[in-house]
């Protein structure tokens, strides 16, 4: 470079050559620039394409690298923002919660007293997300699928459990119950407060009414320390009994835990509980809910909907339902109106596909029960768990179980047991044309069966439910109470069946839900008519 000024500079001083000189300085110039320009294209280029290679220190580097970035984060962070994204979706939804219920029951004359109650439910529930720590999995989280740790061994959900003094995390799962060519040893890591990895033994629980199938459901308990556990990592070690069995493969699985409604009993006055008699984590969103087993096969849209509107005169307030496998679109189209307004949460229940109808019972009836019992823990203060085709009715003047159910519990009941009668269309009298079946079957079986009962709960107050009654209270004080017939029964509508000593040859007539039928018959026609117009309306 100094060559090349003292060159032009000479150059500059000779007279004949001045235009000369001056076209080689202007290229000269050009050709530096040149130059310059093509070493900073080629410097700026190399470092471009450093700063592109992943690094987790520099997440601002650009949409590639933030992409490679994700791809190798631990499932923990993904799962985080899959809840954020659900709890969103879940407080949106409350907070419209009640301008819909007020639409909707304008039209299906509702008093103002359920339209008050909406809102305070809709306030409760948005308060008991914004409390839910970001790492629990919400309870009304609808995407839990079965997972499978070796091809007979499965595990759906995880609740924390913290009412005795010692914590658990409640696994639900399903085995086969083939235990003679086999022990099974089930392992669960977490990290405690500190950070450190824990691993715990699990207890096996069996539910009570797995009725001898191949496969029956349990409930799987894992100590854990005074600390909460988000996650839960489940193993399985099998030692054989036989030469002849073949150890199958095992995979650990993860779970993502949901927190109890309780930290302890309510309303404990025992002294086996050091924390008795102390409030829940956060207020209940609904006083009154019911749980139904799975739904699958052919449902009828009418008679589903009569099922909901009915109860909801009833008092409940609110029904998770476990879905398998319906056949009739239009079920959806209704499950989905009363999922906005905030009446329903829906719960996936798809069995593995190595189970074959026939080996479990009842599509895993049982198991569904005991999971809703967990989840309704945080949901609700009572709990009915009955089928489609039954119904809990007061039949001591009382219109609504509202005012009719708190009285019947004190500190020490646990749960109600009612009685059933059926209400078969060979027994009835009536002339009636309408749709509703509650108003055309009105003959009941003149005696009341003991053994088909339903049960309303305490979720907070029960370890393990069954299918017609209670199984294991939560603590050795507890009872359950069977409620006289004069007070309330479960309508079961349905043929008689003469078994477990019921006798169908009797029959009495019962007019005490045509009383509803006025109201009910709105309500449904005011679904019916909201629902399938808005389908015309996209179609």
């Amino acid at each position: 470079m100094q060559g090349n000024k003292i060159f032009i500079e000479e150059r500059l001083n000779d007279g004949p050559g001045k235009m000369r000189c001056r076209i080689n300085f202007r290229f000269y110039m050009l050709l530096l620039s040149a130059v310059y320009f093509t070493m900073l294209y080629i410097f700026h280029g190399n470092l471009q394409s450093e700063t592109q290679k992943p690094d987790r220190n520099k997440l601002s580097m650009g949409v590639e690298m933030q992409n490679a970035f994700l791809k190798i984060q631990p499932p923990i962070d993904i799962k985080r923002k899959v809840l954020a994204s659900h709890q969103e979706f879940v407080e949106i939804t409350a907070s419209r919660l009640h301008v819909q219920q007020v639409f909707t029951t304008s039209g299906a004359k509702r008093n103002d007293i359920e339209v008050e109650n909406s809102i305070i439910s809709t306030k409760r529930t948005s308060q008991m997300i914004q409390k839910t720590s970001e790492c629990f999995l919400p309870a009304v989280t609808p995407n839990r699928t079965f997972q499978t740790i070796e091809p007979t061994f499965y595990v759906y959900s995880a609740y924390l459990d913290r009412r005795y003094n010692d914590r658990f995390v409640r696994i639900m799962a399903l085995l086969s119950l083939n235990k003679g060519n086999r022990q099974l040893k089930v392992s669960c890591s977490f990290r405690n407060s500190s950070g450190s990895i824990v691993e715990t033994t699990a207890n096996f629980y069996e539910l009570c009414e797995n009725h001898g199938r191949m496969y029956g459901g349990f409930i799987l308990s894992c100590p854990i320390p005074n600390s909460d556990v988000c996650h839960v990592n489940v193993s399985l070690q099998i030692k054989p009994v036989h030469r002849n069995y073949v150890v199958p493969e095992t995979v650990q699985v993860r779970l993502p835990v949901t927190q109890l409604g309780w930290q302890e009993f309510p309303d404990q006055t025992s002294g086996q509980h050091e924390n008795h008699g102390q409030h829940a984590t956060f207020d209940m969103p609904y006083n009154f809910s019911i749980c139904v087993p799975p739904l699958f096969g052919d449902i009828d849209v009418m008679r589903f909907v009569e099922f909901l509107e009915l109860n909801r005169i009833l008092g409940f307030q609110h029904f998770i339902f476990y879905v398998s496998t319906i056949k009739n679109p239009d079920m959806y189209k209704i499950l989905d109106h009363y999922k906005k307004m905030g009446i329903v949460t829906i719960i996936e229940w798809a069995l593995p596909s190595n189970i074959r109808s026939g080996q479990i019972w009842y599509n895993g009836q049982l198991s569904a029960h005991n999971d809703c019992l967990y989840r309704a823990m945080s949901l609700t203060q009572y709990l009915a768990i009955i089928d489609l085709d039954e119904f809990i009715v007061p039949h001591n003047g009382e219109i609504t179980l509202t005012n009719l159910i708190p009285k019947l519990f004190d500190d020490k009941v646990c749960g109600l047991s009612f009685n059933s009668a059926f209400y078969d269309k060979k027994f009835s009298k009536s002339t009636s044309t309408s749709r509703l079946l509650t108003a055309r079957h009105t003959g009941r079986s003149a005696i009341f069966s003991k053994v088909r009962t339903k049960v309303l709960i305490k979720p907070s107050k029960i370890f393990e439910v069954g299918i017609h009654h209670i199984s294991k209270p939560a603590a050795e004080d507890f009872k359950v109470d069977k409620v006289d017939t004069s007070v309330a029964y479960l309508h079961h509508y349905r043929d008689c069946v003469p078994n477990y000593g019921m006798k169908c040859k009797d029959f009495v007539e019962d007019n005490t839900l045509l009383n509803t039928t006025s109201q009910l018959e709105d309500n449904i026609s005011s679904v019916l008519k909201l629902v399938f117009k808005e389908r015309k309306k996209q179609e």
